[in-house]
């Protein structure tokens, strides 16, 4: 089973803020907070989400790993979807029933890294 999920980021500042307001949507604080990450968690067991800086010597490379997070409905999709992009995200697909799940969307955080927001019947 998955404990967490690390996201590369150059920008440690700009990935908090995103993710701050983003996770929050899911009900997620943070947990931990150090000089080069901070975890954000849900109460129980649930995945724990972790941005990591890298070097600014890394090469970071975007190989389209998706993290994908639940929605109720359709117009949940739609509502996180918006609320990512007025977060920062770049859209990688508008809210539809193309892709995984019954209604999907998918965007990208300031470093590349993609999301989607998944809704099954």
């Amino acid at each position: 089973m998955i404990n967490s999920i690390l996201i590369p980021t150059f920008d440690l500042l700009q990935a908090e803020c995103f993710y701050d307001g983003f996770l929050r949507l899911f009900g997620a604080s943070t947990r931990l907070k150090k000089e080069n990450s901070i975890t954000w968690k849900n109460n129980g067991n649930s995945v724990s989400i972790v941005i990591h800086k890298l070097a600014h010597n890394t090469k970071h490379k975007n190989n389209d790993t998706i993290i994908g997070f639940p929605a109720s409905t359709p117009n949940e999709v739609r509502l996180i979807y918006n609320a990512a992009l007025r977060l920062g995200a770049r859209c990688a697909g508008k809210p539809s029933n193309n892709g995984y799940g019954d209604f999907s969307a998918y965007f990208y955080d300031a470093d590349s890294n993609k999301l989607g927001i998944f809704y099954f019947k």
